[in-house]
């Protein structure tokens, strides 16, 4: 548990931190504190804010040019998606399956 300071309240213990509040422990009078108004510091006297984790940036596929591609070559390209669905669909109701014979 962090130590942390209150202008009123004094010193406490920090019980929980997330993006909404903070619970401290002020020597037995536990408080709910609302992180945006709270104005805990750490022993340090640094302000106590929470930020939340950023997300991971996902890589974007290369973008395809149809208009280059000649209409068999889209043909065969959607015939693969299409027999690649196909056999993901089968695989997946015969993994299910519960019971049967």
């Amino acid at each position: 548990m962090t130590t942390v300071n209150h202008k009123l309240f004094g010193q406490g213990q920090m019980i929980e931190l997330n993006d909404k509040v903070a619970i401290v422990n002020f020597n037995g009078e536990v408080k709910k504190l609302d992180i945006r108004f709270a104005n805990l510091t750490d022993e340090q006297g640094n302000t106590i804010t929470y930020s939340k984790p950023k997300k991971a940036q996902s890589k974007r596929l290369p973008k395809t040019d149809y208009s280059k591609l000649s209409d068999s070559q889209i043909m065969q390209m959607h015939n693969d998606l299409m027999n690649e669905l196909s056999e993901a669909k089968n695989e997946a109701r015969n993994r299910f399956k519960v019971g049967t014979l």
